[in-house]
This record gives structure tokens, sequence and C-alpha cells, in this order.
């Protein structure tokens, strides 16, 4: 499954970087739902790649069981593609900042031991690949919101694979571009 990963990495960049970087920013932001720095990068008028590194909260428990809570390290990758900013200009609309929807491939890797907490996972690490349909809204005060799902193909050291919802839901600040 590593060769999936590999792979999907190595034409992420080569379709990235044969693109002109021309409209969009280079942001940087700060999430706080799932403690994170973020980085997109514009590779056309239309397209970006966004990097995201941080830690993950997991809560596990159960009617008579123990709840174990513990956050765990992450990389994501996604290639997304803009596709509504000129009807977000026409409506007056904001789309500094990549505010506009996307649909994306998107990709993610995750420890399978926590850095804080109390609980791990069987695994050494968890990762999936997959497309995504995204939104993405940055306002005037520098607050963004970002929300994305899609199917995902997941995988681990372990050979646990199969086909898994790939959701998230972030809440930050662009600090920077």
């Amino acid at each position: 499954m590593k060769n999936y990963l590999v792979l999907f990495l190595t034409i992420t960049f080569y379709c990235a970087f044969a693109q002109s970087n021309s409209v969009n920013e280079n942001l940087f932001k700060v999430n706080l739902l799932t403690p994170s720095l973020e980085y997109e990068v514009g590779t056309s008028k239309k397209t970006t790649l966004d990097f995201k590194i941080g830690t993950g909260l997991s809560v596990s428990g159960g009617s008579g069981r123990k709840t174990d809570w513990s956050f765990f390290p992450f990389a994501e990758v996604q290639y997304r593609y803009f596709y509504n900013f000129e009807k977000r200009l026409a409506k007056k609309k904001r789309t500094a900042n990549n505010s506009g929807n996307y649909i994306a491939l998107g990709s993610f890797i995750q420890s399978g031991k926590p850095i804080i907490g109390n609980s791990s996972y069987y695994e050494n690490y968890i990762g999936a690949i997959g497309p995504v349909w995204g939104m993405q809204r940055s306002y005037k005060s520098g607050f963004s919101l970002n929300l994305y799902a899609g199917p995902g193909y997941s995988f681990s050291d372990k050979n646990n694979e199969g086909l898994v919802a790939l959701i998230n839901f972030s809440l930050g600040w662009v600090i920077g571009k």
C-alpha cells in the first residue's frame, strides 16, 4: 500500500508543477478543531496544492467501557480544482484566499501511536486516498472554514484495507500570504 501513496504523490507533484503559477495565493493557515498548520500554494488559475500537518483527536468508549482519548500526528496533501470562482464573482461573493468550491484528490497518513493520550491503534500507520468535494471560505477577518467529504481507500502496515468515508471540517485563521 505504500506504493499507492508514493504513486499518488508523484502524480500530484508532476501535475502541479506542470501548471503555471499565476492567480492563487500562497496561504498559511492555523486550524483549531484538528490542531494543524496548513500551506496552500497556487499552481494555476484554478488549482492549488494544499499541505497540512497536525494532530487529530481520537475518542473511543462505550457503555460499560472506559473512555480513551488521544492525539495522533497526521500529514495530508490535496490537489484541488476550484470550479466556481466565476459564478461567485458574478454574484459579488468573495473569492479572496481561495474562497470557493472544489474537487480534489487527497491523501493522508496518520501514526498509530499517540503523542498525547492513553489509546493507540494496532497499526503503526494508517492512510487513505480518494476524491473529495469541498468548500472553503475565508472572510475579511482572516477566519476560514473548510469542509470536504468523499469516498476513500484506506490502508495500513498491517494490510487492513478497505473503503472509508473521508470527511473533514476545519475552522481556523489565515495567518499569512
